[in-house]
């Protein structure tokens, strides 16, 4: 068994553990992304789509890691003399190497589909640029700051890609294998969970437009009935007037009926 101080403190179980939450939690914010855009929008866009990918290829990670775990812990355990090479072991260190090229190849194809859903996103975005530009002067405080976030949520993705090669010791001549195995998938997971949450402005927006319409329909309908009463309280006088009219009238016919008898007597 590896001996826990090989990844700093961290068991083969605990990295697979610390891998699958970041994973799982990526995978949420993703499936939130797509739902969202299927509420406001009915479809997918090509944004999406990479968000899609970048997904894949961070399963495909995660499960690459789950069987290469056991053979790293052992490769730091042999070279720090904690363990002794057993007779396999130049050929399970030949798979490692190997699962290792596949890994980065894989990695850093998973980073580069979040930056293509970042460029395709800014490029529907800045299609309307000087609509963007004019209609910066005409919305609120507010608005601004989410707009600015947009834009910055970026700067996040960074923040972990210099976590993750201090963590790992870029400049030192040997790296840590299990150190880089924890970095590069909080990275990626994060990658996923940063690309997802421009979409959410979608949302407000989204459920802003639908306030904004029921507070219309609600006006409109209470000027309506106000008009429709204030009609009424006209009409309700005048109506008044013809019934009391036409009772005088009725009545002096009547009082005629009867002087028309008492003359005829």
């Amino acid at each position: 068994m590896a001996n826990v101080s090989s990844g700093g403190g961290l068991t083969p179980t605990s990295l697979e553990t610390i891998i699958w939450l970041v994973v799982a939690i990526a995978i949420l914010f993703a499936l939130f992304r797509f739902t969202i855009r299927l509420y406001a929008l009915n479809k997918l866009l090509w944004d999406d789509l990479a968000v899609a990918a970048a997904l894949i290829f961070l399963l495909i990670l995660a499960v690459m890691y789950r069987y290469a775990t056991p053979i790293m812990f052992e490769l730091v355990d042999v070279a720090e003399g904690k363990e002794t090479p057993t007779r396999d072991f130049l050929q399970r260190s030949s798979v490692f190497l190997k699962l290792q090229f596949v890994i980065i190849v894989i990695f850093w194809t998973e980073v580069w589909s979040v930056k293509a859903s970042f460029l395709i996103f800014y490029r529907h975005l800045f299609a309307g640029l000087p609509e963007l530009m004019l209609g910066w002067w005409l919305i609120s405080a507010k608005e601004k700051i989410a707009l600015g976030t947009i834009f910055s949520v970026g700067l996040i993705k960074i923040t972990f890609a210099v976590i993750r090669v201090v963590k790992i010791g870029a400049s030192a001549k040997h790296v840590n294998p299990i150190w880089l195995a924890l970095w590069s998938m909080i990275e990626a997971s994060v990658a996923v969970v940063v690309a997802s949450l421009p979409s959410f402005r979608v949302l407000f927006a989204h459920g802003r437009r639908q306030s904004q319409i029921r507070r219309a329909v609600t006006l409109k309908t209470f000027q309506r009935h106000r008009s429709q009463r204030y009609s009424n309280d006209l009409i309700e006088p005048l109506d008044s007037e013809r019934e009391s009219e036409g009772a005088r009238t009725a009545a002096n016919g009547a009082e005629e009926v009867d002087l028309e008898r008492q003359r005829t007597k």
